[in-house]
């Protein structure tokens, strides 16, 4: 059942020869029932698991890495990371941190402390009781049912370290496992203990989640839980019907999501799918005649709200920058479609989408969730359409033909202006008459129009 036997029994041998009861326990023994391969190994032993380290790495010629604090020391070793601890016990004097109070402990202790019953098998690689399994809450048979428990009272599991609830929406999107009744209510109850843990350590789980082929199911629990209201209220906030007159925003967004999952894995593109509609909380607005619920302008508000919600959760500038211009864009390709496909509408497309036209294309096709049929099929054809004239213009070298040769500082030099917002209209101006097709991107030509425009306009 063991993978990597060899190297468990070396282990397990200097184990034996310092004395040590000696287990491999955590994720790498649940994988080994699921048939998974794993490269990282957790070591407990009743003892210093430092020291077990040092006497393996001294054996195998390899580099250890000792962290005093926490009484943990890593090896790496044939491309498989080996993190060895001692047993142990800790308690939460401070609600307010994450971080424990240490103390030595026995192996029933150790295993007790950990956030699942799945996660808290140990098999012990001494010599003499090689491969014998530690199970005391039953994490065999919770594996065989798919279920998510905690080894000990959920509500203590959850409080203690908060960041186990976010695991606990992730394993049960990895493994496509149901979570027990107690240990959800846990969840629930203690959702908004969330707020102590660090928004990277949130979005490293948020992000696991969000990688799997399944993760429509994650956010959901997250929903259903009261965490995702802990860190992404403006997605949380669609989950609305006000008279039955438009769809759920919310789950139409994790619909979309499930669509896209099936044909990417891009883990940004698959964020700003989810985030697309979060404009529309803020635009919704009733018709005076119709009585039906509009949301005007909601791509343009959302792109808005971008950049406070990546700040908050501490996402690279890059990153916040493309959930910007998706979720400004996200429409654009269908109501181009809808209103006729021109090339200059294209042309703005192209230029505005830059590198992300591919993926634009791809939430607005994944984004027709009407269930009428011959309206979504002919939504879908026109998409078709536009990327078929998408490639057209592609093929005409687009970005040269209209990308102005002609850009800001020019015209400050011409015109003797500091920057400012004049240079930013003549500049748009000008852009808007090359993809309208009413001027040659040729600089004689773009120069004698800014002298006209600005002569007979802002002199």
């Amino acid at each position: 059942m063991l993978y990597k036997e060899n190297l468990l029994r070396q282990i397990g041998n200097i184990a034996d020869r310092l004395d040590m009861p000696c287990y491999v326990v955590g994720g790498y023994v649940r994988d080994s029932f699921l048939n998974l391969n794993s490269d990282d190994i957790d070591i407990v032993v009743e003892g210093s698991g430092t020291t077990l380290a040092q006497a393996f790495a001294n054996e195998v010629g390899s580099k250890v890495d000792i962290f005093e604090t926490y009484g943990t020391a890593k090896v790496d070793y044939l491309d498989t990371k080996f993190e060895f601890v001692g047993a142990r016990s800790e308690s939460y004097p401070k609600r307010d941190s994450r971080n424990p109070v240490v103390k030595p402990g026995t192996l029933l202790e150790d295993l007790s402390r950990r956030d699942f019953t799945i996660n808290s098998m140990a098999i012990c690689i001494n010599s003499n009781n090689f491969g014998n399994l530690v199970d005391p809450f039953s994490g065999v048979e919770h594996l065989k049912q798919g279920v998510l428990i905690t080894p000990i009272e959920p509500g203590k599991t959850f409080s203690d370290d908060p960041l186990r609830m976010l695991r606990c929406i992730r394993f049960s999107t990895k493994f496509n496992f149901w979570i027990e009744e107690k240990t959800l209510e846990g969840i629930k109850e203690n959702s908004s203990r969330l707020r102590i843990v660090s928004k990277e350590r949130i979005m490293t789980e948020f992000f696991k989640t969000l990688s799997y082929s399944n993760c429509s199911l994650g956010i959901k629990l997250l929903q259903m839980t009261g965490l995702l209201q802990e860190f992404l209220p403006e997605l949380s906030a669609l989950d609305t019907v006000d008279d039955g007159r438009h769809k759920n925003n919310f789950f139409h967004s994790v619909e979309v999501l499930k669509n896209i999952s099936k044909i990417t894995d891009n883990i940004w593109l698959r964020f700003a799918t989810l985030l697309h509609d979060i404009g529309k909380d803020k635009c919704k607005r009733k018709d005076d005649i119709t009585g039906n619920w509009t949301f005007y302008g909601h791509p343009e508000v959302g792109a808005k709200m971008i950049p406070d919600i990546g700040k908050r959760l501490k996402l690279p500038n890059d990153k916040i920058k493309y959930l910007e211009k998706v979720v400004r864009l996200h429409m654009r390709p269908q109501k181009i479609a809808e209103d006729g496909i021109t090339d200059s509408a294209v042309r703005r497309f192209l230029v505005e989408a830059d590198e992300d036209v591919e993926d634009l294309l791809l939430l607005s096709k994944c984004d027709v969730t009407t269930k009428h049929f011959e309206k979504k099929l002919e939504l879908q054809k026109a998409i078709d359409l536009l990327e078929i004239k998408i490639e057209d213009l592609k093929e005409r070298d687009w970005r040269r033909e209209f990308q102005p040769c002609v850009n800001g500082f020019d015209i400050m030099e011409m015109f003797n202006l500091k920057k400012g917002a004049l240079v930013g209209e003549l500049k748009e101006a000008m852009k808007n008459e090359i993809l309208d097709g009413n001027l040659k991107n040729e600089r004689e030509d773009l120069i004698n129009y800014l002298k006209n425009l600005y002569n007979n306009n802002y002199k």
